[in-house]
């Protein structure tokens, strides 16, 4: 019995150590900024990602939020790195694209913030604050 045990918990050992990219993810829609009245939505969320795997977020007046983290190798890095990359995409609620930041560098630290803030149409602003953590 002792030696089943110990042979599990050598076999799963490896899947139990390994670390996690978590990233907590605000969304604010800001609607009607230029008329001087502001409505504002939020969206908050704790999301665990798998490197260059797509990530979506959507709030209930149709904007999506397409994120895609990887980490940054360094030559001195033993293990995860401590930055990201991140890619994505912002689009409304039909489907039109707000603001794509693929090509851009976007290097964000662990345990830092980044705020994304994009224009849209008729008079919103939405911003994304991402901030990327090891768990």
């Amino acid at each position: 019995m002792i030696k089943k045990t110990l042979f599990l918990f050598f076999l799963f050992f490896p899947y139990l150590v390994q670390g996690q990219l978590k990233l907590n993810i605000s969304i604010i829609l800001k609607k009607g900024v230029d008329q001087g009245l502001i409505l504002v939505n939020e969206l908050h969320s704790a999301e665990f990602v798998k490197t260059k795997k797509m990530i979506k977020l959507r709030m209930r007046n149709g904007i999506s939020v397409f994120l895609k983290a990887e980490y940054v190798e360094g030559a001195d890095d033993y293990g995860p790195s401590g930055k990201i990359k991140l890619t994505g995409r912002v689009l409304d609620g039909n489907e039109n694209l707000i603001k794509s930041f693929k090509d851009e560098n976007i290097i964000i630290p662990m345990g830092d913030s980044r705020k994304i803030i994009c224009e849209g149409s008729n008079h919103q602003i939405v911003e994304v604050t991402i901030r990327p953590e090891l768990y």
